[in-house]
């Protein structure tokens, strides 16, 4: 199997509602019903994929294109933003997004000594990386992603990606979630 973008679409945008969202909230709400209202960021309608998806699109576009230098990664992350400019960013990195004019001013700007999350942090990896080992079908996978509370929406979409190109996991998340995440521009 290959992985889709729209399994990664799928958890990010499930994720999206839990994002850094109180223990108790994630408990009552993590049924995988349908998607979510954050109970805080108004900004990211239910149903709605974040940057976690628009930049593993840009990363999608890099790979299938002929120039796979860091720069035409760089543009392309870059262009994903400016398409379709959406709430998910962390702040500085937006901020950043809208400032350079295109890709070629990004790698002069950003800050490489930075550990924050924008390109997936320690913790999210790491959980993103366990979670599949203790599952075997991607409703119940998708459940304790964001059962781990904080960057959950990160988590689900990597470990998506995994169980979406594996035959070993069984394709069952809830027909009331993929039912278009952001079908639009």
């Amino acid at each position: 199997m290959v992985p889709t973008l729209v399994e990664l679409a799928v958890a990010d945008a499930y994720g999206a509602g839990f994002e850094y969202a109180d223990r108790p909230f994630v408990v009552r709400g993590n049924t995988l019903a349908g998607y979510v209202q954050h109970p805080r960021h108004r900004d990211v309608p239910p149903g709605r994929y974040t940057d976690d998806t628009q930049m593993s699109i840009a990363v999608a576009e890099w790979l299938l294109g002929d120039d796979q230098g860091i720069p035409a990664l760089a543009d392309l992350f870059v262009r994903a933003y400016e398409r379709d400019a959406r709430a998910g960013y962390a702040r500085g990195f937006r901020g950043v997004l809208e400032e350079v004019a295109d890709g070629t001013e990004l790698p002069e700007v950003l800050r490489p000594e930075s550990d924050m999350s924008g390109a997936a942090g320690m913790d999210s990896t790491r959980a993103a990386i366990t979670a599949p080992a203790a599952h075997t079908g991607t409703a119940a996978l998708s459940k304790a992603c964001v059962a781990y509370t904080g960057d959950v929406d990160r988590v689900a979409t990597i470990a998506l990606a995994v169980a979406s190109c594996s035959a070993e996991y069984t394709q069952d998340l809830s027909p009331a979630l993929p039912a278009g995440p952001a079908n639009g521009p």
